[in-house]
């Protein structure tokens, strides 16, 4: 998590870099009057630079792959993507029309960078922050530990977020009368169907005690 946390930190710092530089190079060409001009190779160049963005989108998007670190990166390869469209209509419309579309289209970019950037702050602040994972989640906690044979009521639930991980805690009553062994194998039960059911689950503590 501690790696993760700081690749997530890595990709936020670099996007809020890259915002700030365009602020500043907006500012620049507000103030100056100041207007890049516009190469035939520009479009070309957009174009290779948005497709190449697409693919690493394609890939991250069905890899598979989760977490922070990955999450982060994915904020900030839609965030290239949207650049590179906006970019390449801003080069288009630059060349063509007028040289007012390049600096409107470092708005939009610096728009969604901004955009980003404050996801990519939600989310490492919730990984390294415990969170709670919201009211919808601890009702089917409590509905799916209600649904299991034995259990005669259950209460003191509690549960954390950290990152993508929830960490649930419960207190299970059972008949005074039930045996050890089958008090342990409700508590498997308990924990088993929560973690297939609700697979966000990282971990969950048992507490089995007689219903008075």
């Amino acid at each position: 998590m501690r790696f993760e946390a700081l690749s997530a930190i890595i990709t936020f710092s670099y996007l809020l870099s890259m915002m700030i530089i365009l602020l500043h190079a907006l500012f620049e060409r507000l103030t100056t009057g100041y207007v890049t001009s516009i190469g035939v190779r520009a479009p070309a160049y957009a174009t290779i630079s948005l497709f190449s963005n697409v693919l690493a989108l394609l890939f991250y998007r069905r890899s598979g792959f989760s977490g922070l670190a990955v999450k982060t990166e994915e904020l900030h390869i839609i965030s290239d993507v949207v650049e590179g469209i906006s970019v390449l209509f801003g080069v288009l419309l630059a060349s063509l029309f007028s040289p007012i579309w390049d600096i409107i289209a470092l708005c939009v970019v610096i728009s969604f960078m901004g955009l980003s950037s404050v996801k990519s702050f939600i989310e490492i602040k919730n990984s390294v922050t415990d969170v709670s994972p919201g009211p919808s989640y601890m009702e089917k906690a409590d509905k799916i530990v209600r649904s299991i044979e034995g259990v005669k009521e259950v209460h003191k639930i509690r549960a954390r977020r950290v990152g993508s991980d929830i960490f649930l805690d419960l207190h299970v009553l059972v008949d005074p009368s039930m045996s050890v062994k089958s008090a342990h194998d409700l508590a498997d039960e308990v924990l088993e169907r929560i973690k297939r059911e609700l697979p966000d689950t990282k971990d969950v503590v048992v507490h089995v005690e007689p219903h008075t």
